[in-house]
């Protein structure tokens, strides 16, 4: 498994990732630490969110928006620490995988 990497040419997988979070918010789970670093891909194209230390279960509201707001500025800030141009088009890929699940 390797960590996700702000800019990385993942094609699809950035749609799959947002289908991820998706699935978790659909069940109350909120990651409250949701960035780059807590996000694994395999090989075969899989997602995993790791590190709940933060996170609960929770009932509807804006703590979602928040999860997936923490997740932009992540991608923002480490691709201005790798040097790696992060593309707004990497956000559009991963809301389009999150909307899938409404």
């Amino acid at each position: 498994d390797a960590m996700l990497h702000a800019g990385e040419a993942l094609g699809d997988r950035w749609q799959v990732i947002g289908r991820t979070v998706r699935r978790f918010h659909d069940q109350g789970v909120d990651h409250s630490d949701l960035n780059v670093r807590n996000i694994l891909l395999d090989s075969q194209g899989r997602v995993f969110l790791v590190d709940f230390d933060k996170g609960r279960q929770r009932g509807a509201g804006s703590w979602k928006k928040g999860n997936l707001q923490r997740l932009q500025r992540s991608l923002r800030k480490t691709a201005l620490e790798t040097g790696v141009p992060y593309d707004e088009e990497v956000w559009h890929r991963i809301e389009a995988g999150y909307a899938e699940g409404e």
